[in-house]
């Protein structure tokens, strides 16, 4: 009776080891077949082309957003201080320009002398290249150009008050502003010039003589060119 039942308790611990083991065997293969159902569902990596940093690294860079992306055709823009919607919030030292300038007026005054003359705010004013204009002292009179600015002022005054009938209004709506500005002579040079631009190339087959000259019929004798008809402008 008492082999029986150690025979039963030995055939019941082989059950159970039995089945321990087939439990560590079952664990270890789930556990292997995870990662390669992990690797299997994830797309192979795309390699970069060529010219292209990889994801990733320091050089790839977010492009700008799309207002700040330059136009097309035309090259990025260089690195530099940021672009600055600036305005001064008083305005001092003003000796010919009407005391009562406003911030605006007087922003819109000066980006027509550098339109006019081809020149930066460092061509009359103290400041730092490359630094935003925030930083520029604008009431300095330190430079030479910023007097000459104010005589040039005064010059387009006087003509624009003394001579007003000299000046063909070109539209009715513009009777009110100057005539002649920084721009009727200087026409985006910074020095304007003397002498009359070189004479356009004659045409193939056009009659010799000076621009003007009417042409005469064969075996006729060249007529004079006519006088012009009121003083020269």
């Amino acid at each position: 009776m008492r082999q029986v039942r150690y025979g039963i308790s030995l055939l019941a611990l082989s059950a159970l080891t039995l089945t321990l083991t087939l439990t560590n065997i079952g664990s270890t293969s789930l556990r292997a077949q995870q990662p390669a159902q992990k690797s299997a569902q994830q797309p192979p990596a795309t390699p970069p082309q060529q010219g292209q940093p990889a994801p990733g690294t320091p050089s790839a860079q977010t492009p700008p957003p799309a207002g700040q992306q330059p136009p097309a055709g035309q090259p990025p823009r260089p690195p530099g201080p940021p672009d600055e919607h600036w305005k001064p919030t008083k305005l001092t030292n003003l000796k010919v320009l009407p005391k009562e300038t406003t911030p605006d007026q007087i922003m819109a005054t000066m980006q027509h002398f550098r339109q006019s003359l081809g020149m930066g705010c460092l061509g009359c004013h103290k400041g730092q290249q490359g630094q935003p204009i925030s930083t520029f002292d604008f009431a300095d009179d330190s430079k030479e150009n910023k007097e000459v600015a104010r005589a040039m002022i005064k010059l387009t005054d006087d003509l624009n008050t003394k001579y007003p009938e000299a000046f063909v209004l070109r539209e009715e709506a513009d009777k009110d502003k100057p005539k002649v500005t920084c721009a009727t002579c200087h026409r985006r040079n910074r020095h304007p010039e003397t002498e009359p631009p070189p004479q356009p190339p004659r045409p193939e087959g056009a009659p010799q003589g000076p621009p003007g000259t009417p042409s005469s019929a064969p075996g006729q004798a060249p007529t004079s060119p006519r006088p012009p008809a009121g003083p020269p402008l």
